[in-house]
């Protein structure tokens, strides 16, 4: 082992030592020195990527902090294409409006499911045009989230509800015209006769009446007032008819019994004129022309008492009637109560109700009364 030791050393002198350029010889480097120059270069090589690749982690770890997109790493000496933007719009959204902006250019469009949200309650306002919403994100999939993920809601459309359209159809039913109850149409063809008579058309207006009482056989003015001109005209017969129709439709009008008894008068059927009186008396306080009228007839009959009777009971309720007190003096004096009868005419002659014509009848009578109770000796 000495001996190759020796050997290497030997060796290891004579790379050392140069050799003369003189001497013809070739100068030449140590094998060693080129083996460390060729060392050096790889450590120099292994450090510039070393840095490099700090560098580009360190970009890496910071652009994962700050939340914003890393881009690729540079190669080949030339930028890469920026990343697309990504939009999302919902799959149930409208279709953007003709007149809308288009997404920019680089932009990918996709369809999204967005939770379904409870039905708005229909509104009777004016409908809002529909907008498309986007969802732009940055982000690198479609199942980003952020305040740009949020999809924004489709404004609800114009509703007529049920209630609003039944409240309209209703509406449009009151407006229509309902047709006249016979009632109706009995007092307007009152009114137009009422209004014919006060002109002096007289035949209009009893047509109208007639009319009214086609329409409405109870009609009680109608019928008094047509009654009136039949009587007024002379024709009893048909006035008869009216009233008689009219007492069976309703008997305890006392009017239509006055008037045919009046009817009745006329046709010199005095029994059955006080007969259709007697038939149904109303309340004195009712009608008293009532009682005054069969008093009337009482004394035309001869039945004085029942006059006299009558006439009493009627100025018990008025006492200030002096044609009741002449009709009392009348029944009494045919009773031959001549007293009795004196005192009803001057009571009738104080009333201070008498017409010029009834004061000089009461007068006769008085005068007549006075002879009759002082005769000549």
């Amino acid at each position: 082992m000495s001996l190759i030791n020796q050997v290497l050393k030997d060796l290891e002198q004579r790379r050392e030592g140069p050799v003369s350029p003189g001497g013809g010889g070739i100068s030449t480097t140590p094998r060693y020195t080129v083996a460390r120059r060729h060392s050096n270069f790889i450590l120099y090589i292994f450090g510039v990527v070393l840095l490099v690749l700090s560098l580009a982690m360190g970009f890496l770890v910071w652009d994962r902090l700050s939340g914003t997109t890393p881009p690729l790493i540079m190669s080949m000496g030339r930028a890469p294409a920026p990343a697309p933007t990504v939009s999302f719009r919902p799959s149930d959204a409208p279709p953007a409006e003709p007149g809308s902006q288009p997404p920019p250019e680089d932009t990918i469009v996709g369809l999204v499911d967005t939770p379904k949200a409870e039905a708005a309650p229909r509104v009777q306002d004016k409908p809002r045009p529909a907008r498309e919403p986007l969802i732009r994100s940055e982000a690198k999939g479609p199942e980003a989230k952020g305040p740009e993920a949020k999809a924004e809601k489709p404004a609800p459309e114009k509703t007529v509800t049920k209630p609003a359209a039944a409240a309209d159809e209703a509406g449009r039913v009151e407006k229509q015209r309902r047709p006249l109850t016979p009632r109706q149409l009995a007092d307007k063809a009152f009114a137009g006769g009422y209004a014919a008579l006060r002109r002096g058309d007289l035949a209009e207006g009893e047509r109208q009446l007639r009319a009214a009482l086609r329409h409405s056989p109870g009609h009680v003015k109608s019928r008094e007032m047509l009654a009136g001109i039949y009587i007024k005209s002379g024709r009893y017969v048909e006035a008869g008819q009216l009233l008689q129709q009219g007492i069976a439709i309703q008997p305890a009008h006392s009017m239509f019994r006055k008037l045919y008894a009046r009817v009745l008068l006329e046709q010199q059927a005095l029994d059955k004129a006080v007969a259709i009186l007697e038939q149904r008396l109303p309340a004195l306080a009712q009608d008293t022309d009532y009682y005054a009228l069969l008093a009337a007839l009482y004394q035309r009959q001869g039945r004085y008492e029942n006059a006299a009777a009558l006439y009493r009971k009627m100025l018990d309720t008025n006492p200030m009637v002096g044609l009741w007190w002449i009709g009392l003096g009348v029944s009494l004096e045919k009773l031959e109560q001549n007293e009795a009868a004196r005192e009803a005419y001057e009571k009738a002659r104080a009333s201070g109700t008498l017409a010029a014509q009834m004061i000089q009848y009461t007068d006769n009578r008085l005068a007549a009364l006075q002879e009759i109770g002082y005769p000549d000796e």
